[in-house]
């Protein structure tokens, strides 16, 4: 009816909880998605999918402004023959981050890390992210096909850049593939 009642505090109690809560950063993981194409499916071609992730955001949006995604090659592939690399959003198909074409990383000659410094807001839940990149027309081209490989990878807590969009913490991403 418009009337407030002030309360009184009468002992010790002053209002407050006996305990304290803190609130957390969100969080991020990063698992191989079922999404994934199966061995051998790979083609000499453009745009030819590699890999897909799940990045799973949970808690608050997950603003990522790097990630290294780490390729290990078969010993038929020259060091130009994946190119054009770009992290791609499965459902829409809009490119997320690249394109990076990729320098070593130094572990083996035909070892690639391709960093993608783009920024992107993921949204709370699951999105499919792919590895999509250019396979040259000569790659893997010696005549032997059982050791023309490609193995794509991020180690989450080594290869990414992570903040909350709604507290700006640093977020320390879970999970690789």
């Amino acid at each position: 009816y418009g009337f407030y009642i002030t309360p009184t505090i009468s002992g010790s109690w002053s209002g407050a909880p006996d305990n304290n809560q803190t609130i957390n950063s969100g969080a991020l993981t990063i698992s191989k998605s079922a999404s994934t194409p199966g061995t051998g499916n790979i083609t000499q071609a453009d745009n030819q999918l590699i890999a897909v992730f799940d990045f799973d955001a949970k808690g608050e949006q997950a603003r990522v402004s790097a990630v290294s995604v780490n390729l290990a090659f078969g010993d038929d592939f020259a060091t130009g023959d994946v190119t054009n690399a770009r992290l791609v959003d499965m459902a829409t198909g809009n490119i997320l981050m690249g394109p990076v074409d990729g320098g070593t990383d130094g572990s083996a000659a035909l070892d690639r890390e391709l960093d993608f410094t783009s920024t992107y807001i993921f949204p709370v839940g699951v999105t499919k992210v792919g590895l999509k990149v250019r396979v040259a027309a000569t790659a893997g081209d010696d005549g032997d096909a059982t050791d023309d490989t490609i193995v794509a990878a991020i180690t989450a807590a080594g290869d990414l850049t992570v903040k909350g969009q709604i507290t700006g913490s640093t977020i320390t991403a879970g999970g690789s593939y």
